[in-house]
């Protein structure tokens, strides 16, 4: 009797995984789920989670609710996200494990992803694509509302054959496949760290404006570092106006560098106000299109700096983002504050840096989109 099942999800390994006596059982079962109409997630998968309706068949338990949905053939990074995400104060709207891909795959669930409106943003962890054309048609169309953030395993001979090994998927050209997502309006991406962070930004900001970026400081050495990074993925440092200029000469101290970056100096440490003032006058300027605001040294009060001025950036359609560094426990209390603020903080400039790279890529993929 039919019972009317429209998915399942098969967790067991043991099948594509285990070389070909495992691919005949695997396409057994597939054969056997189209003749009832049932779609099939795994096998050799870690399940899937919704914790927007409270539904977890996977593990661990993640519940915090946010907009990142996760798709992934690793089960462990299909949770390692959600749970980065959640330690940085956010959270996820879907989590799917894919695992052998006997059926359901990366196309199919971002396709499903475009039309969920709790999710903003889709990150992908990939070891190999079977149908290209189909996966390149699904990131355009979702790339069009929402960023779709990749990354593909199995770059190198090594990793091809630990692919092959995990989840029976053919790896296929690094080069190819990146060249693919790219054309298609996806974010492609190098490393799990990269993946981690830039989700974390597409989470909480919006997409920018352009690729003018702002940095203000209190650590001349990190807003070096910043700018030298900012080079290597596309942003060019803001040339601020003369008004702009006057308006900070007249606002701070003689001590404070007025440039970009804005060095505010040690200083900063017993004048958190410096930020606050800085910002203001900076959120002005039209040739202002994303802030990097990094704090050195243990800086309280990084907080309430920022937090007035959040709701004038996103309405602004400025991404702010902050590096915190060298602060010691009052740069964990602060980072943590700030993200509950919708702040991302990132330990390094570097690191700050690429996912602000990352959101003007997507600028650059939606400019061109619109032909303007």
């Amino acid at each position: 009797m039919s019972k009317q099942v429209k998915g399942a999800v098969i967790i067991s390994s043991g099948f594509r995984d285990i070389g070909p006596e495992g691919v005949v059982l695997e396409n057994q079962i597939l054969e056997t789920a189209r003749e009832g109409g049932l779609r099939i997630i795994g096998p050799n998968c870690q399940g899937v989670s919704n914790p927007q309706i409270g539904f977890c068949a996977t593990w661990p338990l993640i519940e915090n609710v946010g907009n990142v949905a996760v798709i992934s053939q690793s089960g462990t990074i299909a949770l390692e996200i959600p749970s980065f995400l959640s330690r940085n104060e956010l959270g996820y709207s879907k989590a799917i494990a894919l695992g052998n891909k006997s059926d359901v795959d990366e196309a199919d669930l971002i396709a499903m992803l475009t039309e969920d409106e709790m999710t903003k943003v889709i990150a992908v962890y990939s070891e190999g694509m079977k149908d290209g054309r189909k996966l390149m048609a699904a990131i355009k169309q979702a790339s069009r509302t929402k960023p779709v953030i990749f990354l593909k395993a199995g770059k190198t001979e090594a990793g091809k054959k630990a692919v092959l090994a995990h989840t029976g998927s053919l790896a296929g050209n690094k080069e190819v496949f990146e060249a693919a997502v790219k054309q298609s309006g996806g974010i492609y991406v190098n490393d799990l760290q990269e993946l981690c962070d830039t989700a974390k930004a597409f989470s909480t900001c919006p997409t920018p404006r352009g690729n003018r970026l702002m940095i203000i400081t209190s650590s001349g050495g990190s807003g070096i570092l910043a700018s030298d990074a900012g080079e290597g993925v596309g942003l060019k440092l803001s040339q601020l106006s003369d008004e702009t200029v006057e308006a900070l000469r007249k606002q701070l101290p003689s001590y404070c560098v007025i440039r970009n970056p804005l060095d505010l100096t040690g200083n900063a440490l017993n004048n958190v106000q410096l930020y606050t003032d800085a910002l203001k006058i900076v959120l002005e300027e039209k040739n202002v299109d994303l802030v990097l605001v990094i704090f050195g040294d243990p800086i309280s009060g990084a907080s309430e700096a920022l937090k007035e001025l959040t709701e004038k950036a996103i309405a602004k359609k400025i991404p702010i983002i902050v590096s915190y560094l060298g602060g010691a426990d009052v740069q964990v209390i602060e980072s943590e504050k700030l993200q509950k603020n919708g702040v991302p903080v990132y330990p390094t400039p570097g690191r700050a840096i690429k996912a602000l790279g990352n959101m003007k890529k997507y600028w650059s993929i939606r400019k061109k989109e619109s032909g303007k």
